[in-house]
């Protein structure tokens, strides 16, 4: 395991965490997705926060690390929500779309900020998408015609 890898692992200092997780964002070595994406579980919205923010940096995630991303809009934190969708709108695909448009139903996400960061990434999502049905699926769950 790389120096960084296990610092954003496991050094104690939650502060060491999340740069750990920035460094790692920013020079994209080979194991950078799983440690990012194990990062999103850690107890510490900051390290959360970066970690999400790492992963919207990287060309290309699998199909787990999307699931995780999707996962934190729904995070305690409002800056957490918003870097996951930010990183979403650059990685996810229609079903990423979908479930952040679930986000956006009256009552689900009340943060303005994490709103916007949700409608940003739909949008991105939608206007990057070769599904011909998307726009009119997220139309029928906005509109409640499911």
């Amino acid at each position: 395991m790389r120096p960084l890898s296990r610092l954003a692992r496991l050094a104690p200092p939650p502060a060491i965490r999340e740069a750990a997780c920035q460094a790692l964002a920013k020079i994209a070595p080979p194991d950078a997705e799983e440690v990012l994406a194990g990062a999103l579980e850690d107890p510490v919205a900051g390290v959360r926060f970066s970690a999400a923010q790492g992963l919207g940096n990287l060309a290309k995630v699998g199909d787990k690390t999307i699931a995780a991303l999707v996962s934190r809009v729904q995070d305690e934190n409002k800056g957490v929500r918003q870097a996951a969708a930010a990183a979403l709108a650059r990685l996810g695909g229609a079903d990423a779309a979908r479930k952040m448009a679930d986000r956006l139903k009256v009552g689900a996400e009340m943060e303005p900020a994490a709103r916007n960061a949700l409608w940003a990434a739909v949008k991105a999502l939608v206007d990057r998408s070769t599904s011909p049905d998307l726009a009119q699926d997220l139309g029928d769950r906005f509109f409640a015609r499911e």
